[in-house]
């Protein structure tokens, strides 16, 4: 007689029940090991998560979140040496040196010198401004399709792009984008490179691509925003804005593209609420504080902000020009707004030849008259770059007259006599 399907499916659990009644024993071992089994899958598990979270942040190019992750792990797994140089890798990604080559010294003293620990050697050099002495040998690598060329790729940008070389980061960028096509951190660096060097349309793309492969990347975001409301798409800027905005609500550069948002809307008294609001933290943004003065109705306060701005910023020829504007549309004021606009003309022209500079730079990286030009320009907006512009020249022609006495100048102007002293003694000396 055949059997129904209901008794054909408690079959198991028929013989399972006799098992248990005539072999207890093997049948209480049999539950023992499928509970050790589970609580062994679970602590794995456990104990791994963040390894897992590490590798997936990296890939959405999540690079801090990437970074604690691997903490995590690496508190619970101190041994482990493959996550150490992985851990290299995401500390070399956020400009920490120290922290990467910490973890560099622990592979090895867990794996000893590899051909992986090697290479991992020379791209943190390169990544920490020595590519001028790898980039010769990464390049033969890249040539003889060296397995980690991925690796070699993410330097080679990150070092190009580091030095404003913005043609050679997108080549290489597009070289890594034919072998990842969805590589979320290759259409990031491309669109930075692109947006760098005008070609705002394709930045926006690239920008665009990595918002639909990695939706909490902010920075992207942001720099999508901004080409967004240079091509006054304020819609397209809003929506997105919203999104950083759980985020990032206090970032400065979310609350100037939200000004900028509330002005090309017509919603001015917002637009300046959110601007004290910025200037509050941030009284130093020149930026902020021209924006500020465009929407003041008052010359004489239109004249306030802009000068503040100026006054951080002496080379924001934007804020010069709308303070030569404010000047000749003031009676009497003729002779100021003409001088005002004498300026506006300098640093402006001093930003077209930077842009130049740079250019050939690209060319000629270790010219050392080149990069004290760029320095001197740069210099007076951000002394972080136009200091390692000149710190660089030195580096390559030590008696460099012209940076040394750039250097006094700035260190004297800043009452640092200290750092100045050192290369007044070197125009002195004339070595």
């Amino acid at each position: 007689m055949l059997s129904s399907p209901a008794s054909l499916a408690s079959l198991p659990i028929r013989n399972l029940g006799r098992l248990v009644r005539r072999r207890p024993v093997i049948s209480a071992l049999c539950g023992l090991c499928g509970l050790a089994l589970l609580s062994w899958l679970g602590v794995y598990y456990w104990y791994h998560v963040p390894l897992w979270q590490a590798r997936r942040a990296l890939d959405l190019d999540l690079v801090p979140e990437a970074a604690a992750a691997m903490a995590s792990y690496l508190q619970r797994m101190p041994n482990d040496d493959d996550a150490h140089l992985l851990a290299c890798r995401i500390e070399r990604l956020r400009g920490n040196p120290l922290a990467a080559e910490k973890h560099l010294e622990d592979y090895k003293r867990l794996a000893g010198s590899t051909d992986r620990s090697q290479l991992e050697w020379l791209l943190l050099r390169a990544m920490t401004g020595e590519m001028a002495e790898v980039e010769a040998g990464l390049l033969n690598a890249l040539n003889r399709k060296d397995p980690q060329s991925i690796l070699i790729l993410e330097a080679l940008i990150f070092s190009h792009l580091k030095e404003y070389h913005f043609a050679t980061a997108r080549h290489y960028a597009e070289k890594w984008l034919e072998q990842e096509p969805h590589c979320v951190r290759a259409l990031d660096w491309r669109g930075v490179a692109r947006e760098n060097l005008d070609l705002l349309a394709d930045a926006r793309d690239d920008y665009l691509q990595v918002l639909e492969l990695s939706p909490k990347h902010d920075n992207a975001r942001i720099r999508l925003v901004n080409i967004l409301l240079t091509e006054k798409n304020v819609t397209g800027a809003v929506e997105h804005l919203k999104i950083v905005q759980q985020s990032r609500a206090d970032h400065p550069e979310v609350l100037m593209a939200l000004a900028q948002c509330r002005t090309l809307q017509g919603q001015g008294e917002e637009a300046i609420s959110i601007l004290n609001r910025l200037l509050s933290s941030r009284p130093d943004n020149a930026q902020a504080l021209h924006k500020r003065g465009q929407l003041a109705q008052d010359l004489d306060e239109q004249e306030k902000w802009f000068r503040q701005a100026i006054k951080v910023d002496p080379t924001y020829f934007e804020a010069r020009y709308s303070l030569y504007s404010c000047l000749m549309n003031q009676p009497d004021r003729r002779q100021e707004a003409q001088a005002e606009k004498k300026k506006y003309d300098h640093v402006r022209n001093n930003w077209i030849d930077f842009k130049k500079i740079l250019e050939a730079l690209e060319m000629k990286p270790r010219n050392p008259d080149l990069l004290v030009k760029a320095g001197s320009i740069v210099l007076p907006r951000n002394p972080g770059i136009g200091l390692e512009f000149l710190y660089k020249a030195l580096a390559l022609a030590p008696a460099h007259q012209q940076a040394h006495e750039i250097l006094a100048r700035y260190f004297e102007k800043t009452q640092q006599p200290e750092k100045a002293a050192p290369h007044r003694k070197k125009l002195l000396s004339g070595k």
